[in-house]
């Protein structure tokens, strides 16, 4: 459980890009108590909900309830009343920008009537979440508020310009290959069944069966197919021994990446660089 909040409005920037952003925030299995709070007049917020135990956002807006699904963005206009329900963990990221850009949004097509849209976890805004949390701890560097500047913008735009929701009977396939898509990305992490299922907003014996049924391999399966292709490009790629590889790519041992790596392309790491990579250099220390 962790959270982020600060306040980088008197930030210097070196240049005049007009969406400039005012306060950025983040919560990670953050437990949302009950509150109500009020949007300033002189702000207009993107919050971007990613993810929560429960299933539904049962949160109101200007009195009426949301009753949503995650991940979904909400964006709270000057002067809206937000009442925050239920005391389920959400992780969050979500960013100010001053009320005088809401027109140039506006005319941008980044400012729809509604205020609330659900949408799908894709790379590109999986890499843009992870650049926002990453620049949090560089923001003393030079250029660091400019960054997150146009990674905020950017991270607007790919969720309002997303395509709409496929045709009923499609969605689950959907949910499916985008969470594949995100195991890709982070394979070499601990991943269990309870974290995919949670990020599908599913139960694990839900996520299970669907997966199943549209990947045809177990999940847990398919995330040491992941690592064994990340081992496999960085024995090409990389002069780095096979234990170190083993390493990275999150095997319990060198002796378990040995083995399943032979299992699966004939040979032993070394052996298969060797093959294929023979003039590969050391590292340098």
């Amino acid at each position: 459980m962790s959270w982020f909040n600060k306040e980088i409005s008197l930030m210097p920037r070196s240049n005049d890009f007009p969406f400039q952003v005012q306060l950025i925030y983040y919560c990670n299995d953050w437990v949302v108590a009950q509150s109500r709070s009020v949007i300033p007049p002189d702000q207009i917020e993107f919050s971007f909900r990613l993810g929560s135990t429960a299933d539904i956002c049962c949160d109101e807006i200007n009195g009426k309830p949301l009753n949503v699904k995650f991940p979904h963005l909400l964006i709270k206009r000057p002067g809206d009343i937000i009442q925050n329900a239920g005391t389920s963990p959400r992780d969050t990221v979500s960013f100010h920008y001053h009320a005088s850009t809401m027109p140039l949004l506006e005319a941008l097509g980044m400012l729809p009537e509604n205020s609330c849209k659900e949408f799908e976890f894709t790379s590109n805004i999986e890499n843009l979440i992870r650049s926002y949390q990453l620049n949090f701890y560089n923001l003393y560097s030079p250029g660091c508020p400019e960054k997150l500047d146009w990674i905020c913008f950017q991270l607007i735009r790919e969720v309002l310009f997303q395509t709409a929701k496929p045709l009923p009977g499609n969605d689950e396939a959907i949910i499916i290959k985008n969470i594949a898509l995100w195991m890709e990305q982070h394979c070499c992490e601990d991943i269990s069944i309870e974290t995919l299922a949670r990020r599908c907003n599913m139960s694990r014996s839900a996520f299970y069966r669907a997966w199943q049924r549209h990947m045809g391999v177990a999940p847990l399966q398919y995330i040491m197919q992941m690592r064994l292709q990340t081992a496999e490009k960085m024995l090409l790629e990389t002069p780095y021994p096979a234990a170190q590889i083993a390493q990275h790519a999150n095997f319990c041992s060198a002796t378990e990446f040995y083995s399943k790596f032979k299992a699966r392309y004939g040979s032993s790491p070394v052996q298969y660089r060797k093959n294929h990579q023979p003039g590969i250099s050391k590292p340098t220390p």
